[in-house]
């Protein structure tokens, strides 16, 4: 059975639970448009501010005004009007064609553009085609939507600011993957946070520079995603001069991606560039595995010996322990290195076939279990969470980074 909240107005409480949460711990860095806009929004009458809300929750931001239709609202032209008079919705903004195309339907085509014959029985993406190269710049034009339709008995309207929402929305979790369906879920239980103090020093963004650099940052990790090349990447990556230790995590990692994406183009040259500029855990190793694929094998070891000496980390280290052998072979050079042989002590069972259904691991320990030395089975759940109570406190350990839940005192790890 589909689960219903109590309240009809929850998404409001959420967005209103963000502004305060924002505005008590991060208010210094808010911009003052941003500082105006959670003022004014609070000033708004209730069913405005919902109706703002649930379009800033919605994806897009162009909309039939028929489609803004919410039980809880009710008239939602007369709870639009003071969202037009504070300019926040735009009650008939100017669109491109490929904007209009978006918003309207087959026959509505047909009649914004008189179409006859053949077009009038195209396929809207034919007809979206026909009318980009047939109708004289049309493509390039940008109108009201009433002057694109004015036969239209309806009307579109466009949300201006929200991008300022989602700015705000980044400031509250810290990232851009989390979204607003993350409040519905834990309201109705299925996410669940532990409770954690938040200080000052846990901020993500100490300053407002580092806001600017996330976003900045974002562009770069939407341009990889775009598989945009990665000179392109890299060229929007050297404009930003990053301070904050976290998001600079985030920089290493992306630079990483991108050196992975080079290997697998080929480009080695490009490749190991990448990698010496990141301190993602891994770029040292897939320099020194680049540097080795391409032949130069006398290099590679001079940098897995460097690594040697400061290893980043035990898997790191146990990884050039691999590595160095076939590397000393391949320039003929005996290895200094050996890995320590450990011999696993086995017990071998030969059982007689169960007569009933069965699974091997239950056989065991049935055969091994004695009245005063029980044997238990158990997936690996229970190793995992008996570290977890074992490490609680360093887990949940307020960090720069850490992203809070939904209410002022839980939050959760990116």
């Amino acid at each position: 059975m589909k689960q219903v909240l109590p309240n009809p107005l929850y998404y409001l409480n959420n967005f209103q639970l963000v502004l305060d949460w924002v505005s008590e711990r991060y208010g210094d860095v808010l911009i003052p448009e941003e500082h105006a806009f959670i003022t004014h929004f609070g000033n708004l009458p209730q069913l405005s501010q919902a109706l703002f809300v649930r379009m800033v929750m919605r994806k897009g931001d162009y909309f039939r005004q028929t489609k803004l239709s919410y039980p809880e609202v009710g008239d939602t032209h007369q709870a639009m009007l003071p969202l037009i008079k504070a300019g926040w919705i735009n009650p008939d903004p100017i669109l491109t064609l490929d904007q209009l195309f978006e918003l309207l339907q087959k026959p509505e085509i047909v009649a914004a553009f008189s179409l006859t014959g053949l077009y009038k029985q195209l396929r809207k993406s034919e007809q979206l085609d026909y009318l980009r190269g047939h109708l004289c710049g049309m493509s390039n034009q940008v109108k009201l939507f009433s002057a694109w339709y004015p036969a239209s008995t309806e009307s579109v309207v466009h949300i201006q600011n929200k991008a300022l929402c989602d700015r705000l929305r980044l400031i509250f979790f810290g990232n851009w993957h989390q979204d607003w369906s993350e409040f519905v879920l834990s309201d109705l239980g299925i996410y669940r946070y532990e409770a954690i103090p938040f200080s000052a020093e846990s901020r993500g963004f100490q300053t407002r520079q580092d806001i600017d650099d996330y976003i900045a940052l974002q562009s770069c990790r939407d341009l990889f995603h775009e598989e945009e090349p990665i000179a392109q990447v890299l060229e929007e990556l050297a404009k930003i001069h990053i301070e904050n230790d976290w998001i600079s995590q985030r920089r290493d990692k992306l630079l990483f991606q991108l050196g992975q994406q080079a290997e697998k183009q080929k480009d080695w040259d490009q490749a190991l560039a990448v990698y010496e500029m990141s301190r993602y855990p891994g770029s040292r190793l897939r320099s020194i595995r680049v540097l080795e694929k391409t032949g130069r094998s006398a290099a590679a070891l001079q940098r897995l010996n460097e690594a040697l000496i400061t290893p980043e980390s035990d898997a790191e280290l146990q990884q050039i322990q691999r590595s160095a052998p076939r590397l000393y072979r391949k320039l003929g050079l005996q290895s200094p290195m050996t890995l320590p042989i450990t011999k696993a002590d086995t017990i071998s069972l030969r059982l007689p076939y169960p007569e009933t259904s069965f699974y091997v691991e239950g056989v065991v320990r049935d055969y091994l279990t004695r009245g005063d030395a029980p044997i238990h089975y158990v997936e690996n759940t229970l190793i995992n969470s008996l570290f977890g109570l074992l490490c609680w406190s360093a887990i949940f350990k307020p960090v720069p980074g850490v992203l809070p839940s939904f209410s002022s005192r839980t939050c959760r790890l990116d």
